[in-house]
């Protein structure tokens, strides 16, 4: 799955009522954002807000400054009261875990991977005795995890499974 930056908000203006969503449109990956945008306020719409679109909002620092699509999910209008009265957060988040789902043509009923394994790239300075503290494991689980032959030589961008 590509990388994608959400930020769920809560809009605020006089007068103004339902979801957005904002983004630079069409500017990643074909213009995934949009697509998820899209998709997000579908869903937000199906439990009863009102869908305003998506906006291209290539101002916000948030979602210009990223490298990767991004967008921000505006639910409601936290200054308006039939907005607040039909917003369920728990709701609204599952619309768009949904809305997420959709456009990625994912399951939504996908287990959590159980892959627990955990990767650190060891930079200067680094020791395998501070990277066993940093992630709570011993010198001796890294060395056995990593195959490691000489436990005093690591070296700087080495990948290390840590867990």
């Amino acid at each position: 799955m590509q990388p994608l930056f959400v930020s769920i908000h809560h809009n605020a203006c006089p007068g103004g009522y339902g979801s957005e969503v904002l983004c630079i449109k069409d500017n990643y990956q074909g213009g995934l954002s949009t697509k998820v945008g899209q998709a997000i306020l579908n869903e937000l719409a199906s439990i009863g807000l009102k869908n305003r679109g998506v906006k291209d909002r290539r101002d916000l620092y948030v979602i210009n400054n990223t490298s990767m699509p991004a967008l921000i999910v505006e639910c409601v209008f936290v200054d308006n009261s039939s907005d607040m009265a039909n917003y369920n957060p728990e709701k609204s988040a599952a619309a768009i875990y949904k809305g997420i789902c959709t456009a990625f043509a994912l399951p939504e009923n996908q287990e959590p991977s159980t892959n627990d394994e955990e990767y650190y790239i060891v930079k200067y300075g680094n020791t395998l005795w501070g990277i066993s503290k940093r992630f709570n494991t011993t010198v001796d689980k890294l060395v056995a995890l990593n195959n490691i032959a000489n436990r005093n030589l690591i070296n700087v961008g080495q990948k290390l499974r840590v867990k």
